[in-house]
């Protein structure tokens, strides 16, 4: 199965310009992803590939978000040093989920990764 994106990916740099997205945007390449972004994303019931442009300060709590999105398959956290393993409890409930960068996310630990690889069995889990 692909698992790119199959429809246009929407590049957004505000919260401002998320709001005025329609609601079915399935891609989206977000500069500077933080969790103000993640929380305004909620409404796009069909947002399936979510991938950050340049720094990600996206937190535990950004993540607690993410749980509102049952068809996201590709995830990208890349650099996001605030993320715990606390955080990676939410992404276990992703279970449609089958990409996901967390490389440079530096407060995740060996422990954490494994239990959410195991929760996640399908998903590559870069790390």
């Amino acid at each position: 199965m692909n698992e790119e994106p199959d429809a246009r990916l929407t590049r957004v740099a505000s919260v401002a310009e998320i709001d005025v997205l329609p609601t079915d945007t399935a891609a989206i390449l977000a500069v500077g992803l933080d969790d103000r972004m993640i929380a305004a994303l909620r409404r796009l019931n069909a947002l399936r590939f979510l991938y950050r442009d340049g720094d990600s300060r996206v937190t535990d709590k950004g993540l607690s978000y993410l749980v509102t999105f049952p068809e996201l398959k590709r995830l990208d956290l890349q650099g996001s040093s605030e993320i715990t393993d606390q955080g990676l409890l939410e992404l276990r409930l992703l279970r449609g989920l089958r990409w996901l960068d967390l490389r440079g996310c530096r407060r995740l630990t060996e422990t954490g990764l494994v239990a959410l690889r195991a929760a996640l069995p399908r998903c590559e889990i870069l790390a």
